[in-house]
């Protein structure tokens, strides 16, 4: 027999990833479908209320999951490339993982399924399914797989290929449709060692992807093609966040009297064999646990290993206290690979965060963490939640108050990359119950716009300032405004900043690091500079000895002649941190001598940047 399982709008598909690879080494023929990444798109104002998924700002920018409630967000050409992979496969049970947020599309995947192969069993699992198995049955499909589903799933491609509606019907982890007879059956008791089950597969030939385009690629597995992989070293969430389904998961099992656990982790050295090979082009390892909750032991062993065996650039939701008060252990980490990190603050009332989202929140353990990854150059990502309707006035000006204690660069503003996400409490959440009007009557997306870019201006402007544009009925109405004053300002001081710079700094012996689009805009900016040199990681040093009058340096020989103390430093880069990390923690250069000049998004301060700022005049509020 052969089962398909597919895997829709994601980018990691760990889920589906674990579920094959139990079925193949359990002799069961599988292969997985990826059907596009996930529709999330870049806009200049999030769309109205009734759009289904979630808003995220961040960098000034506002990115919007494009699912929405009539339908799904594909074209015609990829649903029939879906149609062809599973004629390809010809399966006889069709897996399908879906979340929450893509309820709404279960009736026309399930459609897609029945009439592309009429004669499969069609088995749902995942969050969404899990906590509402009802839209689903609703949408067309036989079965229902809650919780966990290694063990659910293979016992059902066993009865199946044997036709034993019997056992069938009664796999534990398991409820069926009234076709079936609406069989519901009791969890059972999770497996505590989940080194037992094998690491998530990967390969081409056990994939199939459809990409943006709508192109179907036979024997493809995306996960390999980019510079991202995506793996977990445990399963669960030591947290109770009112607000998310994860932390309370393992409440599934416990209300059935089953054994359940917050956290469970693999064994050390799966992962590390399963990380030991990745192509070359892998460039980043993204740990996709919920929280890295193991102890400081098993920690040091783990990036020990890593170290030694992986030392690819990471990114994981650490530990805050262990990083904090264990600088053995962060220095480890550090040299490990860490490249990016996520601090989840979602807001700076301490009452609002215990009585809404079951949070105690220790700010000040929060904020040390904070700085301390800023002033290491490992990218951090303080994350607030907004959007929530009983968020006071009080509430929102403690929450500016804590993200004034941030660290900001004015060089880099989005190194530490502020976040806030509209409230969107997941089916089944804690919160709904405790606080139904966010369901019911949650705060308008232009209201909660409109407080994520004050949040975001907080750091470079006055508690007076921030008053002023609370009452400012122009900004409410239109926070597309606001943001436009923002860019001003922020531009109009990085240009003060950086010609300040220029005034006081030329007597000192600068370097310019990288010659990418931002060192071609910006060269004649920062010119007077006098650079020495033009260095260059090892990989993109070519025969040219010089560029525009500057000798061509290989960083590593630069360094192991010359006193890094001597030198200051510009970095010229989109992702600055990702090099200030090098420069600091390879080259031992000082923190305060490494300079860049480079956003996120744009290197302002070429030739017609300048013209466009200066014509600024005194932007003010």
């Amino acid at each position: 027999m052969k089962v398909v399982l597919v895997n829709i709008y994601e980018y990691s598909y760990l889920g589906t990833r674990c579920l094959a690879a139990y079925l193949q080494e359990n002799g069961i023929e599988t292969h997985n479908i990826i059907f596009q990444e996930r529709p999330r798109k870049c806009v200049a104002s999030p769309s109205p209320d009734a759009v289904f998924g979630y808003h995220v700002y961040t960098n000034g920018r506002i990115y919007e999951d494009q699912v929405v409630g009539s339908g799904i967000p594909s074209s015609p050409e990829a649903i029939e490339a879906l149609k062809q992979a599973l004629r390809d496969q010809n399966p006889d049970i069709i897996g399908f993982s879906s979340r929450s947020t893509y309820n709404p599309l279960a009736p026309e995947f399930a459609q897609i399924f029945r009439e592309t192969a009429p004669a499969a069993l069609l088995v749902a699992g995942g969050f969404g399914p899990t906590l509402e198995p009802d839209v689903y049955f609703k949408a067309g499909f036989d079965c229902v797989v809650r919780g966990d589903g290694e063990e659910a799933l293979l016992e059902i491609c066993l009865a199946w290929n044997k036709n034993d509606r019997n056992a069938l019907l009664h796999v534990p982890n398991s409820c069926w449709s009234k076709t079936f007879g609406g069989f519901s059956n009791p969890m059972r008791d999770q497996k505590k060692d989940i080194s037992a089950y094998p690491a998530p597969l990967s390969g081409n030939p056990h994939f199939s992807y459809i990409d943006q385009d709508g192109i179907l690629h036979s024997k493809r597995d995306p996960i390999l093609q980019g510079e991202a992989y995506f793996t977990f070293f445990g399963r669960g969430c030591i947290g109770t966040c009112a607000y998310c389904s994860g932390g309370n998961w393992s409440t599934l099992y416990r209300n059935e009297g089953k054994k359940a656990y917050k956290r469970r982790n693999r064994a050390i050295d799966d992962v590390i064999e399963e990380l030991k090979n990745l192509p070359a082009n892998i460039k980043r390892v993204v740990f996709a646990d919920e929280y890295w909750g193991n102890s400081s032991k098993v920690t040091f062993e783990f990036f020990t290993k890593y170290k030694k065996h992986v030392r690819i650039p990471f990114f994981a939701y650490l530990n805050y206290d262990q990083v904090v008060n264990e600088p053995e252990l962060f220095t480890l980490i550090l040299d490990a690979g860490l490249l990016q990190t996520g601090v989840g603050f979602q807001t700076g009332s301490y009452e609002l965060a215990k009585k809404y989202y079951n949070r105690k929140q220790d700010y000040k353990l929060l904020l040390d963490y904070t700085w301390l990854m800023f002033r290491n150059k490992v990218s951090v990502n303080p994350q607030f939640i907004g959007g929530n309707c009983y968020e006071t006035k009080e509430d929102f000006l403690k929450t500016l108050d804590v993200i004034r204690q941030l660290p900001f660069d004015i060089e880099s503003p989005y190194s530490v990359q502020l976040q806030c996400n509209q409230l969107k409490p997941h089916p089944g959440s804690p919160l709904l119950e405790l606080a139904p009007r966010v369901a019911s009557h949650p705060m308008a997306t232009k209201e909660w716009h409109f407080r994520a870019i004050l949040m975001d201006m907080a750091r470079i402007i006055t508690e007076e300032e921030v008053e002023y544009l609370w009452g400012h009925t122009l900004y409410r109405n239109d926070p597309l405004k606001l943001q436009e004053l923002f860019n001003k300002l922020l531009l109009k001081r990085q240009y003060a900043h950086y010609k300040k710079l220029i005034n006081e700094s030329g007597h000192k012996r600068w370097l310019f690091y990288g010659a990418n689009a931002s060192y071609h805009k910006n060269k004649d900016f920062f010119k007077s500079l006098g650079a020495e040199a033009l260095l260059l990681d090892k990989e993109f040093i070519c025969d040219q000895k010089t560029l525009d009058g500057l000798p061509v340096r290989d960083i590593d020989e630069f360094f192991a002649s010359n006193i890094p103390d001597d030198f200051q430093v510009m970095i010229f880069s989109a992702q600055p941190w990702w090099l200030g990390k090098k420069l600091l923690r390879t080259h031992k250069v000082p923190f305060e001598n490494i300079h860049s000049c480079a956003s996120n998004w744009s290197s302002p301060f070429s030739a017609e940047k300048v013209e466009e700022i200066e014509s600024f005049g005194d932007v003010c509020l």
